[in-house]
């Protein structure tokens, strides 16, 4: 029972540690599933092996420093709770133990469900890179999506607490409304981790209002679903 590991299987294993630090592999499916510990990101990610038996990772970031130690790493899963680590001439040899089903955070059985998608609309890797950018350099709190009947805009903002009033803030517009409602969707970044999208290519992004929450399917194959903050507003 032995699985060779890729370079994409490993920088998936990455994309996952971004959003939660444990994982679970399930037997015999053909993606990951992991979802943020507070339930407001979640990934949905293409493998490309299968595992014959679940695989259950308390500290990712310390699984894939392991695997990094094994030149072309194999892994053997033939006793359970225990994986084994081993180069594919057999020389370099290592002993990983996992952690109790229960210690998982991040595991979910199924994606969650958008009962009212308003519009999808497609954002290019630059726009959503700069977006996130700026919202870093200006130290700007939210990042979303303004719509006002007219035009589409992709925001990092800032915003008063007293007087609910935009004060530093960054746009790009991305495309026409599609609809004629105004509304304001954005994420609080304390809370939510839209930098997640980044370095996945274009994305094409499904803006739901209840939940208040964004499916997001990415040119390099992944599918994120990120809540808003439900200070969010549709229909303005």
């Amino acid at each position: 029972m032995t699985v060779e590991i890729s370079k994409e299987f490993i920088n998936c294993l990455k994309k996952s540690h971004d959003i939660n630090e444990s994982l679970r592999i399930c037997a015999g499916e053909e993606f990951i599933r992991t979802r943020q510990e507070n339930k407001t990101s979640m990934m949905v990610s293409p493998i490309d092996v299968k595992f014959e038996r679940d695989i259950n990772i308390y500290a990712l970031r310390e699984f894939i420093s392991v695997l990094s130690i094994v030149d072309g790493p194999v892994l053997d899963l033939s006793k359970d709770s225990i994986v084994t680590v081993k180069s594919k001439d057999g020389k370099q040899k290592l002993r990983y133990i996992e952690c109790d089903p229960n210690m998982v955070s991040s595991h979910s059985e199924k994606d969650p469900e958008l009962k009212r998608v308003e519009m999808t609309i497609d954002i290019t890797e630059e726009q959503f890179t700069s977006v996130v950018n700026a919202a870093k350099v200006m130290n700007l709190p939210y990042v979303g999506f303004d719509g006002d009947g007219v035009n589409i805009n992709l925001v990092a903002f800032n915003r008063n607490d007293g007087d609910e009033q935009d004060t530093n803030s960054y746009s790009i517009e991305i495309c026409e409304s599609p609809t004629e409602d105004s509304f304001s969707m954005y994420f609080d970044l304390a809370i939510n981790k839209p930098s997640v999208l980044l370095n996945e290519g274009s994305l094409e992004v499904s803006i739901s209002s209840n939940p208040k929450a964004v499916k997001v399917e990415t040119e390099s194959g992944k599918t994120f679903f990120l809540a808003f903050s439900a200070k969010s507003k549709y229909g303005i």
